[in-house]
């Protein structure tokens, strides 16, 4: 009987081994660092009431981006948004996308779009 003990404790402390994932603690140099190439549009200048794409290039683990304007709107989300100029604001605007990785580092870069009369 104490020998299926010993056998049955034997297997309890196994399986509690082979549960722990030792990935989940380590990081096996499998961070990838953020890379942030370019912020670039589509179009530097357009008419009021009209759009350009602007993009942005960059590598890393789990990647966010954040948008912003200082005039007109930002439509979508992601990697490559739509600039959309206000039909009542022309001139310089500055569009800003902030890039965060899963460890939270971050980058930010600037673009700007001159909005013209027709």
């Amino acid at each position: 009987m104490q020998r299926y003990s010993y056998f049955i404790l034997i297997l309890i402390f196994m399986a509690a081994f082979a549960a722990c994932d030792k990935d989940d603690d380590i990081d096996n140099g499998e961070k990838e660092p953020l890379v942030y190439e370019s912020l670039e549009a589509e179009d530097e200048e357009i008419e009021i009431g009209e759009t350009t794409k602007v993009t942005a290039t960059a590598s890393g683990t789990d990647l966010t981006y954040n948008w912003s304007t200082t005039g007109g709107s930002i439509v979508g989300s992601g990697s490559t948004i739509t600039y959309a100029s206000d039909p009542c604001e022309p001139g310089e605007h500055t569009i800003t996308c902030e890039v965060v990785d899963a460890f939270d580092n971050s980058e930010s870069k600037s673009v700007i779009i001159n909005v013209v009369l027709k």
